[in-house]
């Protein structure tokens, strides 16, 4: 059995019985009640240590991850509490324990509890003998390590253990609290890609064709194992990450950024189990890709050490289209750009980490990170331009290539600390993250003109260049506390601390016949320099009323500013946003054991991103040129959601949540006319500006359930209405009532044979420039920024896919598997975009990776041995363990 599902559950099965912990009041210097022995002074309190085996009664096998606490009655009022704590442990995978810094006063009772097993309680003692010399002495040492010996547990009864084996089971999707958990483990259509892959089958999410996320028609906070990353989700193998969590409407402990599309944290692998795991796979896809990785985990005593790594090989086809008619210019032209983009590259990902039990209540964690990759477009793009509206038409016809290389290198470094008082649920947590990213790029374009359609006789030719590097710096410092106060309340703090540096530098060239050579094009923004920094603090106070009713109330500060320059003009942007309150309230009701309801409110923001306020322009796709504003400002979110749970069965349930946000200062889209450097001529450019405000609401609906025992089904759906209101000319609202629904279905076959067949459809949406939920920005002519953006002038149609996988298991306990997977199985997935405004009609069409297909190879192992590294003798080093002497 799992020990991740026995050390929790153990420790809820102890709760009745470790009703009483030890008041703050009681020191370890202080002498308890029984320590004075009677008629003589008082002594210095012993402390000694007590160890043995918790086996099975039946077979006479270990029992793992059970929990041993010891109990100490000083008093009749401990004794009519059931006593106070006065040590807790796990068992090992091999059964055994130990438990230091026990007093040696009073009576003492030990409570073993186990998934599956009726508690053990006995009555236990060191028996210490008489001082009388060197040799009571001697005896006195081997008097406080006590052997425990075997201890024989009782199962509960065949109907338990079978319940037990299936909570071990992980299931594809969970709810748990505030959270929607999505298992990656068990979605078998992205074995081999990326958590972009796993999020276009994930519950609630959508992500476009850019590999931009968004949850309920906004971006989401992109976390990973709770912290924030520079990494963007394609650069993140799926193979490295445990399970994805959504949180839609976060408490104040989360970032008041997350106010948008709440927080998605991606949890990558870990594993703390005594002895070595691991696992190897390997794999590749009918699009030139490739995977190579593997972790590997190994803990003896009070260190445990995990690596993972992998590498990727990337094999990547585009197909695009844009027709465009131009309002602006005189005579008005129809423009067609149709294009193929072919992507290769790689990208490497290695995290190693280290976990020090300074002691069974205090751990120290270290981990590096380090990602790199490079990637090298080529892009061929035909060119049809025709007047219209003319006595005798007339046409121009062009051809494009690109030719890029994109490099990027990250390097992170993370340090925590978690103690764990003596009071239950009382914990003090610290946090520290650096993250450094160093990123390049040179794009070369040749545009040849024609004579006529056939394309045969070019006439004249255009060559420009772009390049560009970069350098950025995040860290973060954070502090939590929490504080159990009355019966069934607790109360959380916590401090944070934000800082970012970005060095950005950008040119574009032209080539230039005399000296046969590009010569760069004199840009003053072509620079550019930023830092912010966000200070917080939280409290939030949580209980329960009338035990059916639970609450959570929070309150968040936070004080942030930016500044930007521009080294060649001396210019500079800076903006000072005061010290701002941020307040979450959560009240959940519990309406019988299988029903619950939920509410929610949170106040957010959303601060505008790096490319929203770069001010250099981008004219790599002279049809989708895009700039930013430095004097973007951040806007602000209120959200509201009642969530009604309801439970069939252990793996049957569902949700239906109704949901409400209103932004005010929305960061929008427009466009203004301006001159491209390249040609000459006029030009349309999409840029940002704080224009109006929008109200989001809609209603999701979550279901999972076995029609019969080898089926399993999960379903989501989401309707909702994205209305946006401007507050100037620059650019209209629009009004959509829109949706999209996601089935998965996976079957369990004989011979260890499992089928996943998954589908997912979107109807027609507006794309909110607040989406910018960790994507790539590449593909189909996009240059730096990616394709057409979200505006308030246009829409996102309908498009639907379905995937396919196959996975055959075999070997001891289904060790190795072979898993074949098709990605959009039909070749649907189709991103088709509208954009009207006053200067142009536009509709882009492109399509990526259609029917790929993927063969993934696995293999895990490990061995469960706490003895890996030979562990010390208790009885020969025990003379150690005096807890203060005599």
């Amino acid at each position: 059995m799992n020990r991740f599902v026995f050390l929790p559950a153990s420790f809820l099965l102890s709760l009745p019985v470790l009703a009483q912990t030890v008041p703050d009041s009681v020191q370890k210097s202080s002498v308890p009640a029984g320590g004075q022995r009677p008629g003589g002074p008082a002594v210095q309190q012993m402390r000694g240590k007590m160890y043995g085996k918790i086996v099975d009664n039946a077979s006479g096998k270990p029992v793992d991850g059970a929990s041993v606490t010891i109990l100490q009655i000083r008093s009749a009022a401990d004794s009519a509490s059931g006593g106070i704590m006065a040590g807790t442990a796990f068992t090992e995978a091999n059964g055994e324990f130990e438990i230091d810094n026990i007093p040696t006063s009073g009576t003492l009772n030990l409570v073993v509890t186990a998934l599956g097993y009726t508690a053990y309680k006995d009555a236990v003692a060191f028996n210490l003998p008489a001082m009388r010399g060197e040799e009571s002495r001697t005896a006195m040492l081997a008097a406080l390590n006590k052997d425990l010996g075997n201890l024989r547990m009782l199962p509960t009864g065949a109907t338990q253990l079978k319940e037990v084996t299936i909570t071990a089971t992980t299931p594809q999707f969970a709810l748990d609290g505030e959270k929607k958990v999505f298992n990656v483990s068990q979605n078998l259509n992205t074995q081999g890609g990326t958590v972009t892959d796993v999020l276009r089958n994930m519950p609630g999410v959508l992500v476009d064709a850019d590999g931009k996320v968004s949850v309920r028609n906004a971006g989401p906070q992109i976390l990973v194992d709770g912290r924030q990353t520079t990494l963007s989700l394609d650069q993140i193998p799926a193979d490295a990450v445990e399970s994805l969590e959504l949180i839609t409407n976060p408490s104040a402990r989360y970032d008041a950024q997350a106010g948008a599309g709440g927080v998605l944290n991606v949890v990558l692998k870990k594993n703390r189990r005594q002895g070595y795991n691991g696992n190897v796979r390997a794999g590749g896809d009918t699009r030139g890709g490739a995977n190579l990785g593997g972790d590997f985990n190994v803990r003896s005593g009070k260190i445990n050490v995990s690596l993972s790594a992998n590498g990727r090989r990337n094999g990547m086809i585009t197909n695009s289209l844009t027709e465009r008619t131009d309002r602006y210019s005189t005579p008005n032209n129809f423009t067609t750009q149709d294009g193929i983009w072919n992507g290769r590259g790689y990208h490497g990902f290695a995290r190693l980490g280290l976990d020090y039990f300074i002691s069974n209540r205090t751990t120290l964690s270290l981990a590096a990170n380090k990602s790199s990759g490079q990637h090298n477009p080529l892009e061929t793009i035909d060119i049809t331009r025709e007047d219209l509206n003319v006595p005798t038409p007339s046409g121009n016809w062009a051809q494009r290539n690109v030719d890029g290389q994109r490099k990027f290198d990250m390097t992170g470094i993370s340090g925590s600390l978690k103690h764990l008082f003596q009071k239950t649920g009382q914990e003090f947590t610290l946090n520290l993250d650096y993250n450094q990213i160093t990123n390049s790029n040179n794009n070369f374009f040749r545009t040849d003109s024609f004579t006529s359609a056939s394309r045969e006789t070019v006439f004249n030719t255009i060559q420009q260049k772009t390049s560009g590097s970069g350098k950025s710096a995040f860290g973060t410092l954070q502090a939590d506390y929490v504080q159990p106060l009355a019966e069934g309340m607790k109360l959380e703090t916590g401090v944070k601390a934000t800082f970012r540096k970005m060095d950005n530098s950008n040119n574009n060239y032209s080539w230039n016949t005399a000296s046969a050579d590009y010569v760069v094009l004199p840009n003053p923004v072509s620079d550019y320099n930023s830092t912010d920094q966000v200070y917080a603090a939280y409290a939030s106070l949580s209980g329960t009323i009338h035990t059916n009713t639970s609450y959570q109330v929070g309150l968040r500060g936070e004080s942030s500013s930016y500044e930007g320059n521009l080294p060649k003009t001396g210019q500079s942007f800076k903006n000072e946003f005061p010290f701002s309150l941020f307040p979450s309230v959560f009240v959940s009701q519990k309406i019988s054991e299988k029903d619950q309801v939920q509410l929610s409110y949170r106040r957010g923001v959303n601060r505008p991103s790096f490319f929203q306020l770069f001010p250099f322009a981008d004219y790599s796709d002279p049809l989708n040129i895009r700039q930013g504003n430095a004097g973007l400002k951040p806007e602000f979110i209120n959200t509201a959601e009642v969530t009604y749970l309801k439970s069939w069965s252990r793996s049957s349930y569902g949700s239906a949540s109704a949901y409400y946000r209103h932004s005010a200062g929305l960061i929008s889209t427009y466009q203004t006319l301006a001159t491209n450097p390249f040609t000459g001529d006029q030009a349309v450019v999409s840029t940002f500006a704080n224009l109006g405000t929008s109200d989001r609401y809609g209603l999701e609906l979550t279901a999972q359930f076995a029609p019969v025992k080898w089926w399993t089904i999960l379903a989501n759906a989401n309707g909702y209405n994205a209305q946006i209101t401007t507050d100037s000319s620059l650019t209209n609202g629009n009004n959509y009532l829109s949706g999209f629904a996601k089935l998965s279905n996976t079957f369990t076959l004989p011979s260890k044979v499992t089928v996943q067949l998954s589908g997912s459809y979107q109807s027609r949406t507006n794309l909110l420039p607040d989406n910018d939920g960790g994507g790539d920005r590449r593909g189909g002519g996009g240059g730096m920024f990616g394709g057409p953006s979200g505006t308030a002038q246009g829409y996102l149609d309908h498009n639907w896919f379905v995937d396919l996988s196959v996975r055959k298991a075999w070997g001891p306990k289904d060790a190795m598997s072979l898993t074949l997977a098709c990605n959009d199985l039909f070749g649907t997935r189709h991103f088709i975009q509208h954009t009207e405004n006053v200067y142009f009609v536009q509709d882009y069409d492109r399509i990526t990776n259609p029917y790929t297909f993927r063969l993934n190879f696995s293999w895990r192992f490990g061995q469960a041995d706490a003895d890996l590294f030979r562990r010390r003798n208790n009885r020969s080093t025990s003379e150690g363990d005096m807890g203060g002497g005599f």
